[in-house]
């Protein structure tokens, strides 16, 4: 067995987990079965973490939620047009009119995985523009103004981050 085969068969292990370092030593000429017990190290484990973060989606968006029907969504549209994209308008305007508690951060939402809100928010968080307010967009909570500030991970993860 090469250097190379070794350091290839290492990496497995490496990535699956160290599920299978107790099972297997690697010898001068084949891959025999262990004589002593080994352990996952820090350094594999390290490595595994680093390849299942990357592929996990993540963004961070802030919001501005406003209880209520058409009212609220009227007032939503009438914020988005005073806003345009300005993102420190939105954290303003945020701070000072939306009904969530978020509002005490400027309405940011800080770093979210797929998942954590309705599909509609999911929806523009991780597929919407970079840099724009979206919305009204109606939830179960009420209407919502979405500004989507940067995004990373998953299938297109070089064409979404933020410049």
């Amino acid at each position: 067995m090469t250097s190379y085969h070794k350091i290839l068969i290492a990496a497995l292990v490496c990535l699956l987990g160290g599920h299978y370092a107790d099972a297997f030593t690697l010898g001068p000429r084949a891959l025999r079965p262990a004589t002593t017990t080994t352990t996952t190290t820090s350094l594999s484990m390290g490595l595994l973490d680093m390849f299942k973060s990357d592929t996990t989606p993540k963004a961070k968006a802030s919001q501005i939620l406003c209880w209520g029907g058409s009212e609220a969504r009227h007032q939503l549209e009438d914020a988005k047009e005073e806003i345009g994209d300005d993102f420190e308008k939105f954290q303003a305007y945020a701070a000072k009119y939306s009904d969530c508690p978020s509002k005490k951060q400027g309405g940011s939402l800080g770093e979210i995985k797929p998942g954590k809100h309705e599909p509609k928010i999911d929806e523009i968080i991780f597929h919407g523009d970079i840099g724009k307010v979206h919305g009204p967009v109606k939830s179960s909570f009420g209407y919502h103004l979405i500004y989507v500030e940067s995004r990373k991970g998953g299938d297109d993860d070089l064409k979404d981050l933020k410049p």
